[in-house]
């Protein structure tokens, strides 16, 4: 029995045997070439071919697991129209006289190592991106096929690291689990396993070329505390069997609450919304029963892009979330960028403290022509669904005054061009101690309150919470937490408008009585937390 540890992305407990994806090499050799407008040309008509299959694999992502791969193959497309890429490609043929695949194959390697390399996460995740998109370019040049992956029984899927375009070649009714060597949080994986509500781990230091780890072995996964057993021994498989039938048990029962309200036993409701990290979520959303979204992070919208996302491309995606939820709320929050999220085409400087840089709102107020494309799109989307804006990092209440003539200047240019639009609620997040003391104030001058206690707590208690040293210290239950969480829902209640909790510590069920004795209207979580939340909710 041997037994690994990783960073799960998804809860859950899987038994079953073990099938390793194995990506078949593709070999590439250096060979000088004579014509190198011809090779261009070759490497032209490979690229066209495979956005047409990008464009097969998203219908048949659309068909298997839902529209949220289909994104992901428009970013594929993305990287094949990216001129860094495309553009070195050329060059290095055309300098080197080399031909098109190995060109391809050398340019992806630098510029996946690069993505590897950076402090964001999703950024470092997208290094598979461009390596799978090299992959495959660089077979068609071959005229190479990779051939099928098959799964023919139940498995616990292992693998180096998955892309959309493997994943959704998958049977996934037989997958019970995913394990990977690379990926991230917001890596494919993870987003899969989500969507599947399968467990899976990442980051797994598994060498699948050792002989270690075969196919056929018998496994157990636990994605709650990070557990992966290889050839577990019976006493492991039977209290694993165990607690699977418990949390089958326990998950039917959560079904149950789907429909139900979320009302205290003495009649108190709180709404429960989700909070969404992109467009892959909202079939979770709809499984879990929220009463809307109360937070849709519509910075992801920059992070997969290579330049700034235009006023369409934004307006389709918003469009999209409204129509999905119905009538049912729709917050979203403008870009949220800054601190630990820091696309290159920003050109934001290095700052020895992001955290309190250049960041989310102040971004927006000091660059708005990149705002303004925000509020643009959202404004014609909100003609189609129960929106509400968001603004981040609002310390104070001249802030707000900016974005409302922002806000009008763009309603008055929708107007004269003859644009269907509409100005929906708008609210503050609540998310510095600045903004907190003074609740009073700005609950007269904007539309609903959003708590963000995960900056909240960070920036009361002098604290960087991307520091692993300081875990001890980051403590949100802390008297001065609560005193400026009651602080805001009285402010809010005694000016008119609601207050919600969209950070972290909503779906702390430790912290669910205080949040209802303090009045609060809404708790936004992970649409994973939604009906255990309920279903705790019922019993107060």
């Amino acid at each position: 029995m041997k037994q690994y540890s990783g960073r799960s992305v998804n809860g859950g407990i899987a038994s079953a045997p073990i099938k390793i994806y194995r990506k078949n090499e593709v070999r590439v050799r250096r060979k000088h070439v004579a014509d190198t407008d011809a090779e261009i040309g070759r490497l032209g008509n490979a690229v066209e071919e495979l956005c047409m299959q990008f464009e097969m694999l998203a219908r048949k992502a659309g068909e298997n697991v839902g529209d949220g791969d289909a994104e992901l193959f428009n970013a594929y497309a993305m990287i094949l129209h990216d001129q860094i890429f495309i553009g070195t490609v050329k060059e290095t043929i055309k300098n080197e006289r080399i031909n098109a695949e190995f060109a391809v194959m050398r340019v992806a390697q630098g510029i996946a190592e690069m993505f590897s390399s950076m402090e964001e996460e999703y950024m470092r995740s997208r290094s598979a991106d461009m390596e799978d998109v090299a992959d495959r370019l660089t077979r068609l040049l071959l005229g190479e096929d990779e051939k099928p992956f098959v799964i023919n029984e139940p498995c616990i899927l292992v693998a180096e690291d998955l892309s959309p375009a493997q994943t959704v070649m998958l049977d996934k009714k037989l997958i019970q689990g995913i394990v990977t060597v690379k990926g991230s949080v917001t890596s494919h994986t993870a987003i899969l396993a989500r969507t599947m509500d399968i467990p899976a781990m990442v980051l797994v230091p598994l060498d699948l070329f050792s002989g270690e780890i075969k196919d056929e072995q018998m496994a157990v996964l636990d994605g709650f505390n990070g557990s992966f057993i290889i050839s577990p021994d019976f006493d492991t498989l039977v209290s694993t069997k165990n607690r699977m039938e418990e949390l089958a048990r326990e998950s039917e029962e959560l079904l149950s609450y789907k429909d139900l309200e979320s009302v205290t036993t003495d009649g108190k409701h709180i709404k429960l919304m989700a909070n969404v990290a992109s467009t892959y979520d909202l079939d979770a959303v709809l499984r879990s029963g929220a009463d809307g979204i109360g937070l849709f992070r519509s910075e992801f919208l920059y992070l997969e892009s290579r330049s700034f996302p235009d006023e369409e491309k934004q307006f389709k995606t918003y469009k999209k979330v409204l129509e999905t939820m119905g009538d049912k709320p729709v917050v979203i929050r403008t870009m949220d960028i800054g601190a630990d999220k820091q696309p290159d085409y920003f050109g934001v400087e290095h700052e020895e403290n992001p955290a309190l840089g250049f960041r989310a709102i102040r971004i927006c107020l000091k660059k708005p022509e990149i705002f303004k494309t925000q509020l643009r799109a959202l404004l014609r989307a909100g003609v189609y669904g129960n929106l509400q804006i968001l603004y981040p990092m609002v310390t104070c209440a001249w802030e707000l005054e900016w974005i409302d003539r922002v806000v009008k200047e763009c309603a008055a240019e929708l107007e004269n061009e003859g644009v269907l639009y509409r100005v929906p609620v708008q609210g503050i997040m609540i998310e510095t101690p600045a903004a907190a003391v003074t609740a009073d104030i700005l609950a007269g001058k904007t539309g609903f309150f959003s708590i963000g206690t995960n900056d909240l707590v960070q920036y009361t208690m002098a604290l960087d919470r991307q520091n692993g040293m300081l875990d001890d210290f980051y403590r949100p239950k802390e008297t001065a937490i609560r005193r400026m969480i009651e602080f805001t829902v009285k402010s809010a209640h005694e000016n008119g408008i609601l207050c919600g909790v969209c950070g972290e510590l909503a779906a702390d069920i430790s912290m669910t009585r205080f949040f209802i004795d303090a009045g609060m209207d809404a708790l936004s979580v992970s649409p994973g937390f939604i009906l255990r939340l309920k279903k705790h909710i019922r019993s107060l």
